[in-house]
């Protein structure tokens, strides 16, 4: 899929200069910039979904504790 986007001019002085840097392709660090947030915001996504399962009792929380005694731990 091809995807067409606008960029500011100190982004764009960045990218060329690490594109001069790293001897690699604007599209190679764009793709790989955009694969690395992606994989954060999904991260920050589910945080945010256990967070109001939680919240709203549909999941259990255990402590350290709890984990260590039900692992034979302690």
């Amino acid at each position: 899929m091809q995807i067409s986007l606008r960029l500011k001019e100190p982004l764009i002085a960045r990218l060329n200069s690490l594109v001069k840097r790293s001897g690699r392709s604007k599209t190679a660090l764009i793709t790989e910039s955009v694969i690395a947030h992606l994989a954060e915001l999904e991260t920050i996504y589910n945080a945010e979904e256990t967070l109001k399962r939680i919240k709203s009792g549909k999941e259990k929380t255990y402590s350290w504790a709890e984990v260590q005694k039900e692992n034979g731990l302690l």
